[in-house]
């Protein structure tokens, strides 16, 4: 598709579930480009990423929910990306399905200010009591919970009522500048991150909660409607 006059595109591959709602993580492979090489923003959760659908292949077992994963285009400019999946999902992947969102941007850099924000974790949301059981299996990590996010690929979903969790590591030195380079990741803690995030898939994709219903009746901020 295009965006802003440029051509670029959403990559999406998935893994069939027993049941046809669908668990998205998700991340953003564009950056800005001339010099700015973006091995923070957004490499490391495209990497992130691509660990977890590793981890879920060679998981013989089938999970409940479909799986989906997609690397977005043209974040940078404005989520132009996950706006188009919103409104033009691959065939068999429907957007309305959509009942999980796991969203990965900037999680290479918890060693800047000692932490990555799990946000979205709102209470009587079904990912959040799942989260906390597993922060203890990661003592290095400091994960605070809660918050409104804005300015990812979660956003287009949360309007249609979508629930999310957003892992963020702020980078106070090198956001959008040149030396986001891969000599400056905090690799020992990015796969901590990627390993609790693969935890957090796992759970909400094979859950006995009916996340649909939760989806229905508490949209993305755990609000009744």
């Amino acid at each position: 598709f295009t965006a802003d006059n440029a051509k670029t595109a959403n990559v999406v591959g998935s893994i069939k579930g027993e049941s046809d709602d669908i668990i998205l993580v998700s991340a953003h492979h564009d950056h800005l480009g001339d010099g700015h090489l973006g091995a923070n923003d957004n490499a490391s959760g495209i990497v992130a990423m691509l660990a977890i659908a590793q981890s879920m292949v060679q998981n013989e077992a089938k999970p409940k929910r479909t799986i989906v994963f997609a690397a977005f285009g043209a974040e940078e400019t404005g989520m132009h990306g996950s706006y188009y999946y919103e409104a033009h999902a691959p065939e068999g992947l429907p957007s309305d399905r959509i009942v999980q969102v796991i969203n990965l941007d900037m999680v290479g850099s918890h060693a800047s200010r000692g932490f990555v924000t799990a946000m979205g974790t709102f209470k009587g949301l079904a990912a959040t009591p799942i989260l906390k059981k597993l922060l203890p299996r990661y003592p290095k990590l400091s994960v605070p919970m809660g918050g409104k996010a804005r300015g990812s690929d979660f956003e287009p979903f949360c309007k249609k009522g979508t629930p999310y969790v957003f892992f963020w590591t702020p980078d106070k030195r090198c956001y959008h500048a040149t030396c986001d380079t891969a000599g400056k990741l905090d690799y020992k803690r990015m796969v901590d991150i990627a390993r609790l995030a693969t935890d957090l898939t796992n759970a909400m994709a094979d859950t006995d909660v009916d996340l649909a219903d939760a989806k229905a009746t508490q949209g993305c901020f755990g609000k009744r409607r």
